[in-house]
């Protein structure tokens, strides 16, 4: 199948695993960075390219794509299936152009339960799948024969990410035994995660981002701020991570497992041996199932892309 995907590729994008899944599944795939491109064209012109781009493509594949319009889409339905994907929670860019884009998309996938319970009501044909991590960066340090010389642990604790919101209310406690390692990225994240004992994870919000399984398929100790059906993000407390619920208990628990080396290192094995099934490449091959390859009986060929120009 030749797939168009209209994402963002930078260095840190999580879109360029879906479509290095896309590929070791074998697809040809045509990658279009809808952002990098206004360096140069305008947003008519811009989306007029992704269409052009589609023509004698199966698939579009569009990776958030705040700012595309939504009649990019349809134009694309004309011959090829479409499918819209959303990473983010309810209170990130769930917004109406994205809703616009719910609807109008064959197929919709979303990583937070929350945000499809609401897009479900948009389009009958949304699916809940796990973001997970890249094996491309996230595995295990010792692995590694480059990094033979970060395997001792460095950090008590770690949290990799920003501090905004109720963030810096959780990490205050931590404060005096505690490192923040940020904009760490593909091997530079597996290594601060192979080098801390305890690996923090705060949400933000509305479930796990993709850092929950980044930090288990490095084979690192985790213990997460408690988020919305747990259960359903195909982890188990206590087997495979640690949750904690204030905090207060945050502390209790990072002082609890400091001292205990043997049950942090089988949390981790395990949650390593239960996060293989969700890497991108089992994604990219779990969208494919879901858009089955037909591309039959599209509808006819609309000109609204192009009437932007």
């Amino acid at each position: 199948m030749k797939i168009l995907v209209v994402g963002v590729f930078n260095d840190h994008s999580t879109n360029n695993g879906i479509a290095n899944g896309f590929e070791n599944a074998g697809h040809e795939v045509m990658r279009y960075d809808y952002r990098k491109a206004l360096e140069e064209l305008s947003p008519a012109a811009r989306d007029y390219d992704i269409w052009s781009m589609s023509l004698d493509c199966e698939l579009v594949f569009f990776c958030k794509c705040n700012g595309v319009h939504v009649d990019v889409v349809r134009d694309c339905k004309s011959h090829a299936k479409t499918f819209l994907w959303y990473m983010d929670p309810l209170n990130g860019n769930y917004n109406d152009e994205l809703k616009e884009k719910i609807k109008v998309a064959d197929y919709v996938g979303v990583a937070k339960r929350e945000v499809y319970l609401e897009a479900k009501k948009l389009n009958s044909n949304t699916h809940f799948l796990i973001e997970g991590f890249d094996p491309k960066w996230d595995y295990p340090i010792e692995r590694d024969p480059i990094m033979m010389d970060v395997h001792s642990k460095k950090y008590d604790i770690s949290f990799i990410g920003n501090q905004y919101g109720d963030r810096q209310d959780w990490l205050s406690l931590l404060v005096d035994n505690i490192a923040f390692p940020i904009n760490k990225f593909n091997i530079e994240h597996a290594k601060v995660v192979g080098q801390s004992r305890i690996n923090i994870n705060l949400t933000g919000g509305g479930g796990p981002s993709d850092r929950v399984y980044k930090v288990l398929a490095a084979k690192g100790f985790l213990i997460s701020q408690t988020y919305p059906d747990v259960e359903k993000y195909g982890l188990i407390p206590g087997r495979d991570l640690v949750f904690a619920n204030t905090p207060e208990d945050m502390v209790e628990k990072c002082n609890y497992y400091l001292a205990r080396k043997k049950e942090r290192d089988e949390i981790a094995e395990h949650g390593y041996q239960t996060v293989q099934k969700f890497s991108r490449d089992n994604l990219a091959k779990q969208i494919i199932e879901i858009v089955d390859g037909s591309v039959s009986g599209r509808e006819p060929i609309r000109r609204s892309t192009q009437d932007q120009l």
